[in-house]
């Protein structure tokens, strides 16, 4: 019982979405062409269908009369854009035209089907002339969205009209126009040579994602007029030692004489003498002194703009990684040190600074990223 439940209001979806697939509901809907599509598949497959004839006939009708009436109004505004439209129009007839015609003559005799051919040739020549004379005057303007207009109009040109005369090199011309080279030079000025490490891993393959966008392309070599640069400098690579910390601990603690023997013969297998119960007090002093030591990279990333001559923006490259080493110096009885102070002391014993070479080796990784970065930013400046 529990099944029949479940699958019949299945079942009775899918007849439903069928239904509102049908011809007549499409031509119903006011979807011409869908309802013609479909009208033509089942009149392949029976001919003789008197309602599915009756509706393609009407969903033909109100499609050629929607479309004529979108064509007059696009016509009237006479630009690259509208008359392309008006080709696309024509278009949509003709597949319409087609599809009809390629139904049995006892069904198509009944149509009065339009050739749009002439159509289609006379706005296809319209168009690609009018786009063509909007983007020449857009190819001489300063503007560099104005070039991206015209690559995108003799783009359209070619795609209703792909012979039309020198089109392609159009294309290529508005499309040098349109994108915006980009130099990224590096300028090192430390003793590790970062520049070239920073290049060779530009060229691995950032280089191609930061040239994912379409009117952007970075560059590291100058063979060409650029629009803008993104210019690096490394100033410095290196240690920096920051100024001593220290800070003097105090500790003191009670001891009665028989806890002062058990801790001094700890080591021994003898138990302690009996003493007299007298407090004893033992201090010490651990003076702590910290210093940080930083790995740098330091300098400045600057975004100029080639046509103004001006830079718009500039700042600072800052990358570091700090290491802190501890020394302990201790005076007096070190049994009154807490556990914590000694845990410390323990973790601190044979810590040096790293060498610098290879401190450095270490965070050419990161610092590759970090800059790389900076320079993805550039890419909504220009």
């Amino acid at each position: 019982m529990n099944f029949y439940r479940l699958v019949v209001p299945v079942l009775i979806g899918l007849l439903m979405i069928g239904c509102g697939g049908s011809s007549s509901k499409r031509l119903a809907r006011g979807s011409y062409d869908s309802a013609i599509t479909k009208a033509v598949k089942n009149l392949q497959k029976d001919p003789s269908d008197h309602d599915e004839r009756n509706i393609l006939k009407k969903a033909y009708e109100q499609s050629v009369t929607e479309s004529m009436a979108v064509i007059d109004r696009l016509v009237e505004q006479n630009n690259g854009e509208s008359l392309l439209q008006v080709v696309r129009e024509y278009q949509s007839l003709e597949r319409v035209t087609n599809q009809i015609s390629s139904l049995p003559h006892e069904v198509n005799r009944h149509f009065h089907l339009k050739n749009y051919a002439e159509d289609i040739q006379h706005y296809t020549r319209l168009a690609s002339d009018v786009l063509f004379g909007e983007g020449e005057a857009l190819m001489q303007s300063p503007i560099q969205a104005d070039h991206r207009t015209a690559y995108d109009k003799f783009m359209a040109i070619r795609s209703i009209n792909p012979q039309f005369p020198s089109i392609n090199r159009w294309i290529g011309e508005a499309e040098n126009l349109a994108t915006s080279k980009i130099l990224i030079s590096v300028q090192d000025k430390s003793r590790y040579r970062f520049r070239d490490t920073l290049i060779s891993f530009l060229r691995e393959d950032k280089l191609d994602d930061l040239n994912q966008e379409k009117w952007l392309r970075y560059y590291l070599s100058d063979n060409q007029q650029f629009f803008g640069e993104v210019k690096i400098m490394i100033a410095k690579i290196g240690i920096e030692q920051s100024p001593k910390q220290t800070e003097t601990h105090n500790y003191s603690k009670q001891l009665s004489p028989q806890q002062e023997a058990e801790r001094t013969t700890s080591q021994q297998t003898e138990k302690p003498e009996e003493v007299e119960d007298k407090v004893q007090t033992i201090t010490a002093k651990v003076v702590e002194e910290k210093i940080d030591y930083e790995i740098i990279l330091r300098g400045t990333i600057t975004y100029v703009n080639h046509y103004t001559g001006q830079a718009i923006r500039t700042e600072e490259l800052l990358s570091k990684d700090t290491f802190t080493r501890t020394l302990y110096q201790v005076s007096g009885n070190e049994s009154a040190i807490d556990v914590e102070m000694k845990q410390k002391i323990e973790a601190n014993e044979g810590k040096v600074v790293p060498d610098e070479k290879d401190w450095v080796q270490q965070q050419i990784p990161g610092w590759n990223l970090y800059v790389y970065g900076k320079i993805r930013e550039s890419r909504s400046m220009f």
